[in-house]
């Protein structure tokens, strides 16, 4: 038994040319005119050939590639309407926002959390800014979480008062925090 797809018979040029001449060199589902870059344009069948539908003028309809591939062997009464295509787009571009602000706000608290461990490290030094090692803040953070902001802050301030070097400053934090694990 044959399907379909293999009974379609090509839509000969007049009748392409036809078409296309009744809707305007243009695409009826979005609009894209026969000229315009990228455009190339097909005669769509209304309802597909797998539903039954045939080759007369009445069943096509002129389409952009772009729209025709993406509507496929559907037929237009099984295909989404344009205004159900819209509303997802808008659900879509609506939930793209809030992830984007989602993660604007994230990126910021991170550079906050990171300023805090910087400005946790100045005062313990009393100095106006200071060096930072790789994932330093990181680290600081992560010992924030376990022993506490004062417990990390009294950390850099032994380290300063034993005249640890800034930049070697959370070497000496991570031993206090080792040490104290130890302990506990």
């Amino acid at each position: 038994m044959e399907d379909a797809v293999s009974k379609r018979k090509s839509i000969s040029a007049s009748t392409r040319w036809a078409v296309f001449a009744r809707d305007g060199f243009m695409c009826r589902y979005c609009g894209a005119q026969a000229g315009a870059d990228g455009v190339e344009l097909v005669a769509d069948h209304v309802v597909s050939v797998a539903d039954g539908g045939d080759e007369s003028m009445a069943n096509l309809a002129t389409a952009c590639r772009s729209c025709n591939g993406g509507k496929g062997a559907r037929s237009l009464k099984n295909a989404p309407s344009s205004k159900q295509v819209v509303a997802r787009i808008r659900r879509r571009t609506s939930n793209l926002e809030e992830q984007a602000e989602a993660i604007k706000a994230s990126i910021a608290a991170a550079a906050q959390v990171k300023q805090g461990i910087v400005n946790m490290k100045c005062a313990a030094y009393g100095i106006d800014s200071t060096p930072m090692e790789p994932s330093e803040d990181v680290v600081a953070q992560n010992l924030c979480c376990e022993f506490g902001a004062d417990a990390v802050l009294s950390w850099y301030k032994a380290a300063c008062s034993r005249n640890v070097p800034a930049r070697r400053a959370i070497m000496y934090v991570c031993g206090i925090a080792r040490k104290t694990r130890k302990e506990a």
